[in-house]
């Protein structure tokens, strides 16, 4: 799967049209490692990928589960353990909403009972089967926009300080920056509404 930018996509948002060896070194540093942090904070992966997530699920005793890489693009199937610790193989339409039924809770990696079923309480018995996430080419802008703007606030910060240092080293240096924790205010807001929210 591809990284959410590279780095080109980083030195052309900040408008170098000719970037150095160390600035090129650095935005190629960069890109992956906001692309892991973002993802890591957001507690999903984003493109779908070539073959289907199989997700252990807590059942909640509510009528909603949800499940961790969204949208969901298929289900392929969802084994369930009942309140018995009877496995069955749900049906969609007939045991759970299909994609049809209710576009929105797919959207946001819902799946929700049909009717007026619950999904009995335990530790992982729900394995959900399923393909999710975005195509390369349709990844929210506003993901985009916020890996490229937190990537181009630490280029700017460690730019200068590189200067002279050989680009064997400006990998490991870079990426000590990169904290999900000191992620810029702008950013956070951006990408908020595509954080894993866990259902309890």
């Amino acid at each position: 799967m591809a990284d959410l930018i590279i780095g080109t996509d980083i030195t052309t948002f900040l408008g170098i049209s000719n970037p150095t060896a160390i600035q090129t070194a650095l935005a190629g540093a960069l890109a992956p490692a906001i692309h892991d942090a973002v993802q890591n904070w957001c507690d999903r992966t984003f493109e779908v990928p070539d073959s289907d997530y199989e997700e252990l699920v807590d059942g909640r005793g509510t009528d909603v589960i949800m499940i961790r890489h969204y949208p969901i693009v298929s289900i392929e199937e969802i084994n369930y353990y009942d309140a018995i610790n009877d496995v069955e193989t749900l049906v969609q339409s007939t045991d759970y909403m299909s994609d049809d039924a209710n576009s929105r809770e797919w959207d946001i990696g819902q799946i929700r009972m049909h009717g007026c079923g619950v999904w009995a309480r335990g530790r992982n018995n729900i394995k959900v089967e399923y393909k999710g996430g975005y195509a390369t080419d349709n990844i929210p802008k506003d993901i985009i926009l916020a890996c490229k703007i937190w990537a181009s606030i630490i280029f700017n910060e460690v730019d200068k300080e590189l200067f002279g240092m050989p680009q064997s080293q400006i990998a490991d240096q870079s990426l000590s920056f990169v904290n999900p924790e000191e992620m810029p205010t702008r950013v956070l807001g951006l990408l908020k509404k595509y954080r894993r929210v866990d259902i309890r």
